[in-house]
């Protein structure tokens, strides 16, 4: 099966009811996250306009935010690309990663509050049961808000800043990593025992609980790149490889 988008959201979960160019944000996300819009491809907003059925104005305000956010490439004068998907650029987010969030965990356990907690277990009920109904993209939005809110949690701002932008940079990848896995509830598992670090306030068992969470995904993307050409993380061979199996 091809990547679908079927399943995206188009408001983002837990959040307030967007403006139109927060609505037209969602759309073109969805659209790079799922690999709908390929790596590497030309931004044409005279196909989004007509793609998306929006305005000028909030469709280049999206674009302009996915420049922010690093997926959408943009170079004066010549054009803007969805980015491209690099085995080096991975290594180098998951190695951001265990630099940032085992300090947040740290920070969380220490500073976390009984309402932050509940708000953790909600995010991972809802993405449990988008798990369990195949829906993937709903999964990888929901995870990413566990990770961010972890991080609101540290009461530091500059490191939550921090978090979401690594977030936001391997956000395809992460999507990618969980079509391709058969089998994901077990691995999602370890949210749970993360939450119970936290909640414990022991900031030790929080940052190896971090670590460990890490390097279950980064094996997990290891085990994705595997056989993969010159550090470019293929779509099509991502295709062939199952990827777009449930």
């Amino acid at each position: 099966m091809s990547l679908s988008t079927a399943d995206a959201p188009t408001t983002p979960l837990l959040a307030p009811k967007p403006r139109k160019v927060d609505t037209t944000y969602d759309r073109l996300r969805e659209l790079i996250v799922t690999l709908a819009l390929e790596p590497g491809s030309p931004i044409e907003e005279r196909v989004l306009l007509a793609r998306l059925g929006v305005g000028r104005t909030p469709l280049r305000e999206a674009i302009q935010r996915l420049v922010y956010e690093g997926l959408i490439f943009e170079q004066p004068r010549r054009g803007r690309w969805v980015s491209p998907l690099s085995l080096m650029t991975l290594g180098q987010l998951i190695e951001s990663r265990r630099v940032v969030e085992p300090a947040v965990a740290r920070l969380a356990a220490l500073r976390i509050s009984a309402d932050q907690l509940a708000r953790l277990d909600a995010i991972l009920d809802q993405a449990e049961s988008c798990i369990d109904q195949g829906e993937n993209a709903v999964a990888v939005t929901l995870d990413q808000q566990f990770h961010v809110a972890i991080a609101n949690a540290s009461g530091n701002l500059h490191l939550t800043r921090m978090v979401e932008h690594v977030l936001h940079s391997l956000v395809r990848y992460w999507y990618v990593s969980f079509v391709r896995v058969e089998r994901l509830a077990p691995i999602f598992a370890h949210h749970r025992l993360y939450v119970a670090a936290v909640a414990s306030h022991d900031p030790d068992r929080a940052e190896r609980e971090a670590l460990v969470h890490i390097d279950l995904f980064r094996e997990r993307m290891r085990d994705l790149a595997s056989g993969m050409p010159g550090g470019t993380v293929n779509h099509a061979k991502m295709q062939s490889n199952g990827a777009g199996s449930r």
